[in-house]
Protein backbone atom coordinates (compact mmCIF):
# COMPACT_ATOMS: atom_id res chain seq x y z
CA UNK A 1 0.00 0.00 0.00
CA UNK A 2 2.53 2.84 0.65
CA UNK A 3 4.55 1.16 -1.86
CA UNK A 4 1.58 2.24 -4.45
CA UNK A 5 1.23 5.60 -2.38
CA UNK A 6 4.94 6.28 -3.33
CA UNK A 7 4.53 5.60 -6.99
CA UNK A 8 1.40 7.52 -7.41
CA UNK A 9 3.22 10.30 -5.69
CA UNK A 10 6.23 10.34 -8.04
CA UNK A 11 4.18 10.10 -11.07
CA UNK A 12 2.04 13.44 -9.51
CA UNK A 13 3.15 15.39 -6.80
CA UNK A 14 -0.22 17.22 -6.65
CA UNK A 15 -2.48 14.26 -6.04
CA UNK A 16 -4.14 13.06 -2.81
CA UNK A 17 -3.61 9.97 -2.12
CA UNK A 18 -6.66 7.95 -0.27
CA UNK A 19 -6.22 5.09 2.19
CA UNK A 20 -9.35 3.15 2.97
CA UNK A 21 -10.24 1.14 5.49
CA UNK A 22 -10.05 -2.49 6.83
CA UNK A 23 -12.92 -4.73 7.43
CA UNK A 24 -15.65 -3.51 4.06
CA UNK A 25 -13.32 0.05 4.80
CA UNK A 26 -14.79 0.70 8.37
CA UNK A 27 -11.67 0.31 10.29
CA UNK A 28 -9.04 3.10 10.70
CA UNK A 29 -7.51 2.40 13.46
CA UNK A 30 -3.91 0.64 13.15
CA UNK A 31 -3.28 3.92 9.84
CA UNK A 32 -3.36 6.27 13.19
CA UNK A 33 -2.44 4.54 16.48
CA UNK A 34 0.40 2.39 17.56
CA UNK A 35 -0.32 -0.83 17.36
CA UNK A 36 -2.69 -2.61 14.65
CA UNK A 37 -0.71 -3.85 11.60
CA UNK A 38 2.39 -1.82 12.39
CA UNK A 39 4.66 -5.00 13.39
CA UNK A 40 4.45 -5.87 9.68
CA UNK A 41 4.07 -2.50 7.89
CA UNK A 42 5.05 0.22 9.44
CA UNK A 43 2.85 3.09 8.64
CA UNK A 44 4.52 6.01 10.06
CA UNK A 45 3.71 9.42 7.71
CA UNK A 46 6.73 11.34 8.73
CA UNK A 47 9.04 9.28 6.45
CA UNK A 48 6.68 9.63 3.57
CA UNK A 49 7.37 12.25 0.70
CA UNK A 50 3.54 12.56 0.53
CA UNK A 51 2.98 12.67 4.12
CA UNK A 52 0.77 16.25 3.80
CA UNK A 53 -1.42 14.15 0.44
CA UNK A 54 -2.54 11.44 2.76
CA UNK A 55 -6.71 11.12 2.95
CA UNK A 56 -8.53 8.19 4.62
CA UNK A 57 -11.71 6.99 3.66
CA UNK A 58 -14.27 5.09 5.57
CA UNK A 59 -17.09 3.13 5.36
CA UNK A 60 -19.98 2.71 7.75
CA UNK A 61 -23.00 0.31 7.94
CA UNK A 62 -23.23 -0.87 11.73
CA UNK A 63 -26.69 -1.31 10.93
CA UNK A 64 -27.60 -3.34 14.27
CA UNK A 65 -26.52 0.18 16.39
CA UNK A 66 -29.55 2.06 17.57
CA UNK A 67 -27.61 4.03 20.40
CA UNK A 68 -26.30 7.19 19.28
CA UNK A 69 -23.75 7.27 22.22
CA UNK A 70 -22.43 3.87 21.40
CA UNK A 71 -22.06 4.75 17.77
CA UNK A 72 -20.42 7.84 18.31
CA UNK A 73 -17.50 5.85 20.88
CA UNK A 74 -17.67 3.36 17.72
CA UNK A 75 -16.59 5.59 14.90
CA UNK A 76 -14.01 7.42 16.81
CA UNK A 77 -12.40 4.41 18.09
CA UNK A 78 -12.07 2.95 14.97
CA UNK A 79 -12.15 6.05 12.37
CA UNK A 80 -12.36 9.19 13.76
CA UNK A 81 -9.82 9.36 15.54
CA UNK A 82 -7.29 9.79 12.80
CA UNK A 83 -8.99 13.57 13.15
CA UNK A 84 -6.83 14.56 15.68
CA UNK A 85 -4.75 13.53 19.09
CA UNK A 86 -7.17 13.25 21.48
CA UNK A 87 -5.66 10.32 23.29
CA UNK A 88 -1.69 9.04 23.69
CA UNK A 89 -2.35 6.41 21.37
CA UNK A 90 -3.04 8.98 17.90
CA UNK A 91 0.63 8.28 16.19
CA UNK A 92 -0.78 9.99 12.91
CA UNK A 93 -3.36 12.97 12.44
CA UNK A 94 -5.43 12.70 9.26
CA UNK A 95 -8.01 14.36 6.99
CA UNK A 96 -10.92 11.88 6.71
CA UNK A 97 -13.71 11.46 4.43
CA UNK A 98 -17.06 9.25 5.23
CA UNK A 99 -18.13 8.71 1.34
CA UNK A 100 -20.50 5.78 2.83
CA UNK A 101 -23.08 5.12 5.56
CA UNK A 102 -26.23 3.82 6.15
CA UNK A 103 -28.74 2.49 8.85
CA UNK A 104 -31.78 0.50 9.01
CA UNK A 105 -34.81 1.96 8.43
CA UNK A 106 -37.17 -0.40 9.65
CA UNK A 107 -40.14 0.51 11.64
CA UNK A 108 -39.19 -1.70 14.82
Amino acid sequence: MTAAASAVHKANQNLLIFFSGLHYDSQLRPLFTSGGFRDTVDFNTSKFAYSNKVVLEVHDYDLDEKNCTNKRAKLTENSFGALGPNSDVIENVFPLVMSEWGFSQSPD
